[in-house]
């Protein structure tokens, strides 16, 4: 049963021209705390939808310049937007998926937890293709690390498919139950 209560963390998400896809991720999260917006000098009405919702905006870059792309430069935008966080608990998206309820729940009873099992997290990913959940794929489940506490010391490195880095002695990663839904056009897998 959900809590009227704020999931006690940020999450962060990276942002260029958004706008077709931003309110389903926003909506998503309406749980939580804190909502870090990253953006890259977006033209259409992202930065207006991020209000709307009450998001944290910071730039990806300190410039003017509209539509910057953080394509070779990813890791540093994310950690950008993670050292923004007012929380220790962060998770990240993409700006065009979506947090189903059930994860939401999930990280709300790991973060609320004084002692919890583990401080890094990966989880099950699924893939909505045009609107289509795939629940069978010879990828799946296929992992990834979205929900750590930034006192681990966890950072993102890679410049295109960032990755975070940290101890793996001193902070072995926990598993999630509940899967994270990418949301994939049609002309993504052509």
């Amino acid at each position: 049963m959900p809590s009227d209560k704020k999931i006690p963390a940020s999450v962060g998400i990276l942002t260029l021209n958004c706008g077709k896809t931003l309110r389903r991720a926003l909506d998503s999260l309406t749980d939580f705390s804190e909502i870090i917006v990253c953006d890259g000098n977006s033209t259409d009405d992202t930065l207006e939808i991020a209000r709307e919702y009450g998001a944290k905006i910071i730039r990806q870059y300190d410039s003017d310049e509209p539509n910057l792309r953080c394509e070779k430069d990813k890791a540093n935008v994310r950690n950008r937007n993670m050292q923004a966080a007012s929380f220790d608990w962060y998770f990240f998206m993409d700006s065009d998926d979506e947090l189903r309820p059930e994860v939401a729940e999930e990280i709300r009873s790991i973060v609320q937890n004084p002692n919890p099992s583990f401080l890094i997290y990966k989880m099950p990913t699924r893939i909505i293709l045009s609107g289509r959940l795939i629940q069978h794929a010879s990828v799946y489940p296929a992992y990834q690390t979205r929900l750590f506490n930034r006192k681990t010391g966890a950072r993102f490195k890679g410049p295109v498919h960032e990755r975070i880095i940290f101890d793996g002695k001193e902070y072995p990663v926990g598993v999630m139950k509940s899967f994270y839904y990418f949301h994939w056009p049609e002309e993504r897998v052509k």
